[in-house]
Order: structure tokens, then sequence, then C-alpha cells
């Protein structure tokens, strides 16, 4: 794999490599507290605007 990336010259990745991504155990986890958070957020401020 190359180590500059450019849209000129795009990673060229192996089967193999593209394939060996591995999920992350607490991602889940961490995008619905986040939005949780983003919704939560936004209806108090949305409360002290009006």
């Amino acid at each position: 794999m190359t180590d500059v990336h450019t849209n000129n010259d795009p990673a060229k990745l192996t089967p193999r490599e593209a394939r060996s991504a591995t999920p992350v155990k607490g991602m889940p986890y961490v995008l619905s507290i986040s939005i949780t958070a983003v919704i939560v957020l936004a209806v108090i401020g949305l409360a002290i605007y009006l």
C-alpha cells in the first residue's frame, strides 16, 4: 500500500487488505451516546431559546 494518497494516485488495496477491517467492540455504544447527547443538547438549546 502506498504512503501518500491523492486523487491522481489513489491507494491500491489487495482484496485481503480491503477485508482486514475489524469491528470495534464499543463503537455502537459510543455512537448511541453521541447521538443522544446531541439530541438532548438541541432540546435544551431550543428550550432556552424559546
